[in-house]
This record gives structure tokens, sequence and C-alpha cells, in this order.
């Protein structure tokens, strides 16, 4: 029970985690659109020569690049001005279209530069928050299906098959188990197979193949199922381990 209670403590974790960074690049994704939306209403156009580009690498390995450029504003030469983005098709002696601010002009950003990135980065922010709510949704349906199926649902008696530890899932080291159970429907001449949701106390020690146990299923789709472990071995371990 501690381990399940873990279990539903990382998927909050995750998903605060994912939703603080989605809100916080969406945040900013939006403010650096209002940004760049005001420079581009206050700002001129005009046309400037790249001077020069600086490669460098950063402290991750990544190569960076400075780009500078020349340009005139109102009569007056502006030289070796550090523009502040770098694109792929920039090169040395390209001449391309800039905004500058009139009351400031060493203030320069490329057209649409911060309307880009902004939606980039605000794009970014509303995939985290979508990633954040998946689980969060998932957990919710799946727990609220679990409850429906067991109060609306048809309960059936299957026959274990196997039980198994759940090595893809682990929790301070442990895995939890899982149970594969079959049911027979002798009128369809169909069998059935169902899977527990993880189970954090050994069934070993009350259970084995060959046992029945409880199915809850949705009479008219039997996908939508529980297998009732917690009915089989509530009291009957008492794990403190």
């Amino acid at each position: 029970m501690a381990c399940k209670k873990k279990e539903n403590l990382l998927t909050v974790i995750f998903s605060a985690v994912f939703a603080t960074l989605g809100l916080f690049f969406l945040i900013a994704g939006i403010i650096t659109m209002q940004s760049g939306h005001r420079f581009q209403e206050m700002g001129e156009e005009i046309q400037a020569e790249i001077t020069d580009i600086l490669k460098y690498r950063d402290s991750r390995g990544k190569n960076r690049y400075e780009v500078y450029v020349d340009y005139i504003y109102d009569g007056k030469s502006y030289r070796n001005i550090r523009l502040n983005s770098y694109s792929g098709g920039m090169y040395e002696g390209k001449e391309i279209a800039i905004l500058c601010d009139p009351e400031n002009p060493e203030h320069i950003e490329i057209l649409d530069g911060k309307m880009v990135f902004g939606i980039v980065v605000g794009i970014m922010g509303g995939a985290l928050l979508v990633g954040a709510a998946i689980p969060v949704i998932v957990t919710g349906r799946r727990t609220a299906r679990k409850k429906k199926v067991m109060s609306d649902g048809k309960m059936l008696y299957a026959v274990i098959e196997k039980i198994d530890l759940n090595t893809g899932f682990t929790i301070n080291g442990k895995n939890p188990y899982v149970i594969y159970c079959t049911f027979k429907d002798d009128f369809k001449d169909v069998i059935y197979r169902f899977k527990s949701d993880n189970i954090w106390t050994n069934p070993n020690l009350v259970l084995k193949e060959g046992d029945t146990i409880p199915v809850y299923v949705d009479e008219n789709d039997f996908s939508c199922y529980c297998v009732d472990t917690e009915k089989v071995l509530k009291g009957r371990v008492i794990d403190y381990t």
C-alpha cells in the first residue's frame, strides 16, 4: 500500500514539475511575443550588412554564434553592432532587414525574431502542460473506470495463469507483481485473458497458479475490467517491508 501511494505520488510530482516548466515557458513565450510586437510597432525597418560572425562553443560543447552588422540610421553610421539572433542562412557580407529603435539606434533586432522565438517557446510551454495533464487524466480515468466497473460490472472468477514481477517499473529498488488470469466462456467457447494492476505485496504468499480470483467486467465490453487483487489479499498478508 505504501508503494502504491508512492506510485501515485510520483505521478503527481511528475505532472507538477512538467506543469511548472510548461507554465514558465508559456508565460515567457507570451511576454517575448508581446515585447516583439511592441518593438515591431515602434522600430524602423532598415538594411544592414553582416560584417562578422563569431563561432564558439558554450560550456555544454554546443556551437554558438555572435553576429555583428553595420548599418546607417538617420544619416549616422553604426559599425560592429551585435545582432540578437543567428540563422543558418547568414554569412559575412549578406544584407539583411533589421528593426532599429529610433530612440536608441544601437538597439536592433532581426525582423520577427522575438515573435518567432516567443511562439516557439510558447509552443514548448503548451506541449509541457499537455504532457503534465496526460498522466493525471489517464490516472483519473483509470480510477473512475475501475470504481464504475466494480460497482456496476459483472463479477467473474478467473483462473490464475501466472504471477510475474513487473521489471519495467521500480520504486526504491522494488518491482511490483502482476497477476495474469484467464476466464473461459464455455457458451461462446472463448477464453479471456486479464492482467492485474501493479501489486506491491507478494501475492505468491497466498496465491498460486490454478487459484481463482474475482474479475469485474463490463458486460458489454470485457476490455473494461478490473482484477480484484485487493479483496483477495486484504488482511491475508500484512507487509511491513
